[in-house]
């Protein structure tokens, strides 16, 4: 999941950066080269995963900023209002596709609340549910919050369930002629 990403990777991140203005010297070669192929990455990941930890309520914007500024110190406010900018125009996306979508919902639930037979039916399979024991108060809750923040619940869902791969893209998808020893093809006979 993306927002349980943003902190392993920052905590790399960070790491580097340590490691870079440490006093082993003899370390900064090696990871002056790691940053530059880490930051190539971290570039172009880091704002989907920063808004996925803004919108876990877990992290929030707090944490974000708070990791923003142990890498970038002074300018942690620019990276962060970048990121809310892109995470208020995606989040005004959703509100637009939700309005033209919300409009249709409403003429056919019109439709069906006019029809006696929809509306008993549907009376009856309340009063099921609460006859089975399988009603929980908890149902009520979650249903009117995400009534009350509806295009946030979406936004979130959608950004919160993006899978990200542990595999190189490097590695994955190499073009590269495997190479094979002699000892490698003695061992698939035996």
């Amino acid at each position: 999941m993306t927002n349980l990403y943003f902190r392993g990777v920052w905590k790399v991140h960070k790491v580097l950066l340590d490691t870079f203005k440490g006093p082993h010297s003899f370390l900064t070669p090696m990871v002056k080269q790691m940053q530059k192929k880490f930051n190539t990455y971290w570039v172009e990941y880091l704002l989907i995963l920063s808004c996925a930890a803004i919108l876990d309520p877990c992290y929030k914007l707090n944490y974000v900023q708070y990791c923003f500024t142990t890498i970038y110190c002074i300018h942690a406010s620019n990276f962060l209002e970048t990121i809310l900018n892109k995470l208020s125009l995606l989040f005004n996306d959703y509100v637009k596709k939700f309005k033209s979508t919300s409009s249709f919902l409403v003429r056919s639930s019109n439709v069906s609340d006019n029809d006696p037979v929809d509306s008993s039916l549907h009376q009856n399979n309340v009063n099921m549910v609460d006859l089975r024991g399988d009603y929980d108060e908890g149902d009520d809750y979650k249903r009117k919050s995400s009534i009350q923040y509806n295009e946030l619940s979406l936004l979130a869902r959608d950004l919160l369930a993006i899978l990200i791969s542990t595999v190189a893209f490097e590695s994955a998808f190499s073009m590269r002629k495997k190479v094979i020893t002699p000892l490698m093809i003695h061992l698939s006979q035996k």
